[in-house]
């Protein structure tokens, strides 16, 4: 079984507080979020007033996906199709990598998946007039992967930082990303442009 993305707990909250001299709900909230799993107080005293409880939230890099996947059924007709399907590779076994590098991998692969999405927009841009509603439905599945995309990363930095990683700004996999949505923009605009005429 692959392992779980980092994200914030009732778990880990519930080990934080009573970590903590004098706990607050907003302490330990700073810590977790400090710590590269981002949480706000309100959720962390709930979850104490809730007997800290165990949730079954997936991470939103995990729902992002899983609703783009669900959207590739627009483009080839087959509702089986999955992302590793039109990626052709299997997902990576996790070896022994820190949550920042696992957390990295996860929205790196996301990333590549949100690419695939515009593609079938790219590739059959009439669905856009002829299945108005289903293409509205794949745009908002790549929207979502795109804000869970950008959050991945900025929690993978923050994560990687509070693990005593080095970081480097160079190698930016958002840059690549937004060089191709240019693109993508670009191409869409011809289209219309000629469907106008």
């Amino acid at each position: 079984m692959a392992k779980p993305l980092p994200k914030a707990t009732p778990e880990l909250a519930k080990e934080v507080w009573e970590s903590q001299r004098s706990p607050s709900a907003r302490s330990v909230a700073r810590a977790l979020t400090l710590s590269g799993r981002p949480v706000h107080y309100v959720t962390v005293n709930r979850w104490r007033r809730q007997g800290w409880r165990a949730v079954q939230a997936e991470h939103p890099l995990d729902r992002a996906r899983a609703d783009l996947e669900s959207m590739l059924a627009l483009d080839s007709g087959n509702p089986l199709t999955s992302i590793d399907d039109l990626r052709g590779t299997q997902p990576k076994p996790d070896e022994h990598l820190t949550d920042a590098q696992l957390l990295r991998r996860a929205a790196t692969e996301a990333a590549c998946d949100l690419r695939l999405g515009c593609d079938v927009l790219m590739r059959r841009p009439e669905f856009i007039v002829t299945r108005m509603g289903d293409a509205a439905a794949l745009i908002q599945a790549l929207a979502k992967c795109l804000a869970a995309v950008t959050a991945g990363f900025a929690q993978a930095h923050d994560m990687a930082i509070a693990e005593g990683e080095h970081v480097e700004h160079k190698d930016n996999p958002l840059a690549a990303l937004q060089a191709w949505g240019d693109e993508a923009s670009a191409a869409l605009c011809s289209w219309g442009d000629k469907t106008a005429r």
